[in-house]
């Protein structure tokens, strides 16, 4: 996928995700255009299914249905680095 296609359904997800109380860090991965805030690799895969790890509460994986109700963190799968999902 190119990368300005990216940008911009990144920026028009961060902008919706402002409503739901997504963190700064979680906001600023969607506006790059799904890049590591680490390892700068893009996260996005061809299907345009983002390539993440969802955690729970309790750091265990979660399944992309459940991601919106229990997910408190994600992970990049590359560098392992994590960030927020919501500033609650």
């Amino acid at each position: 996928m190119s990368n300005w296609y990216l940008r911009l359904t990144g920026q028009f997800a961060a902008l919706v995700g402002r409503l739901d109380k997504y963190s700064d860090e979680h906001l600023s991965f969607l506006s790059s255009g799904y890049e590591c805030p680490q390892c700068k690799k893009i996260l996005m895969n061809w299907y345009g299914v983002s390539n993440v790890v969802a955690l729970s509460p309790e750091g265990q994986r979660l399944p992309v249905a459940m991601v919106r109700l229990k997910a408190t963190s994600f992970q990049c799968p590359i560098c392992q680095h994590r960030w927020k999902f919501r500033s609650v």
